[in-house]
């Protein structure tokens, strides 16, 4: 029996306050503790039907890793009223994140948020919004968890040839890996007549994975949605929207073979390849819903289409054989109902 057990631990904590009339504060912080106290045991496997069972002290033994997880997550905010109908907000994140049988053992995260937002007038509103975040760690040991769930003879010097280590050393998980991340959203509302109400709303991301010699390394997504909402009775609301997005990343990889201490070393190698790829999304909807009975009974219906467009581009080293034709696009169609 694995005689699994995690004792799970959350706390929220909130406080508001308004010290000026103007002026709006907000402090959270949530303590997340997922303590795993399953117990470590080796286990046994055979390789091939043929061949028979091995003893506990050889390179047939696994012991399993009870993965854990402890998150302190402070969040403040403070939004002050600039002249009537305009607001400024300003915020700061700090997460923190320790792991138990992770390449990381502990994530450091800090966000900084700055946005504005203003009513033109009764009918036209509109805001936009920036934020940085800088994610670091602990330093990344890749290969913790695949030492320490193999038995010393098969990971030991004695062992064979080629098992030095499992990821390369210098592939980073984007999990876990040292981030730096930008976003900008902007957004307008428009109200032509009482019963109609439109939104337009455009973000863009952008993340480095500054120290990833290996793994993702850059990726940025742009997306533009455009809702619409018509209130046709009291009780009757139809709506539409339309979503396009534009998906780029970019990874590094390296092919190598039995010998992998010697070709762990050098941040740049002829057998180095290159991905990037590009997705391109349409979605689009059309609903209504009906307040049927009042607080007791809704109707709905919702239409929903969805294409993308894939484009993989592989590049490699001088001392990898090419592949003999491209990667082909990916395309993908949904309709939703």
């Amino acid at each position: 029996s694995l005689d699994g057990r995690i004792d799970t631990t959350v706390a929220n904590l909130n406080l508001n306050s308004r010290p000026l009339p103007k002026l709006n504060l907000r402090a959270s912080y949530r303590y997340d503790n997922r303590d795993n106290r399953t117990p470590r045991a080796q286990y046994l496997y055979i390789a091939g039907d043929s061949q028979n069972q091995q003893g506990v002290a050889t390179d047939r033994a696994r012991t399993n890793l009870p993965f854990g997880t402890k998150q302190n997550l402070l969040k403040l905010d403070a939004d002050y009223e600039l002249w009537r109908r305009a607001r400024l907000n300003a915020g700061y994140d700090y997460d923190e994140i320790k792991r138990t049988f992770s390449e990381v053992d502990r994530n450091r995260e800090q966000t900084w948020r700055l946005g504005f937002r203003r009513s033109l007038s009764e009918t036209i509103s509109g805001g936009i919004s920036l934020a940085h975040s800088n994610r670091s760690g602990s330093p990344y040991r890749g290969n913790a968890p695949y030492l320490a769930s193999y038995s010393p003879q098969f990971t030991g010097p004695q062992a064979a040839i080629g098992t030095q280590f499992d990821n390369h050393p210098l592939l980073r998980k984007f999990s876990l890996a040292d981030r730096d991340r930008d976003k900008v959203r902007f957004s307008v509302t428009l109200t032509p007549v009482e019963p109609v109400q439109l939104q337009l709303s455009a973000d863009y991301n952008r993340d480095n994975y500054r120290n990833s010699v290996l793994g993702l390394t850059d990726s940025n997504s742009a997306s533009t949605t455009l809702d619409a909402s018509f209130t046709l009775a009291e009780n009757i609301t139809a709506y539409a929207h339309y979503t396009y997005a534009n998906i780029n990343s970019i990874q590094k990889g390296r092919e190598y073979g039995i010998d992998k201490v010697a070709q762990a070393t050098p941040l740049d190698s002829a057998k180095d390849w290159l991905v990037d790829a590009n997705d391109r999304i349409d979605t689009a909807g059309i609903g209504f819903k009906i307040d049927a009975i009042t607080g007791r009974l809704d109707l709905g219906a919702e239409y929903i289409f969805s294409q993308s467009l894939g484009k993989i581009g592989v590049m490699t080293g001088p001392a990898i054989v090419p592949a003999g034709a491209p990667l082909p696009d990916l395309k993908t169609r949904l309709n939703g109902i």
